[in-house]
């Protein structure tokens, strides 16, 4: 973390490592009201994937343990945010 007199500065990676797949997602907190997400995979066959950001990284019983998806402005339901914003 970097703290700056206004504002501490937070950064997370998340790996994916798989038979076939392999990617990796870096966030970086830039101020109070905006994040950078960048994320870079391989292996993925040609075409639209769908990913999202969930609440939790919890991953014990599998999807249902990862909470909501991020739905930062609160439109929609779970599904249309999932459907409207994951589409790559």
């Amino acid at each position: 973390m970097l703290c700056t007199s206004d504002f501490l500065v937070s950064a997370a990676v998340a790996e994916f490592k798989g038979p076939d797949i392999f990617g990796v997602v870096r966030f970086a907190q830039v101020n109070m009201e905006l994040a950078r997400i960048e994320a870079s995979f391989s292996g993925v066959s040609p075409g639209k994937h769908g990913w999202s950001i969930n609440e939790f990284g919890d991953l014990t019983k599998g999807a249902a343990s990862t909470g909501k998806v991020f739905n930062p402005t609160n439109q929609g339901t779970e599904q249309e945010v999932y459907i409207s914003t994951c589409l790559l």
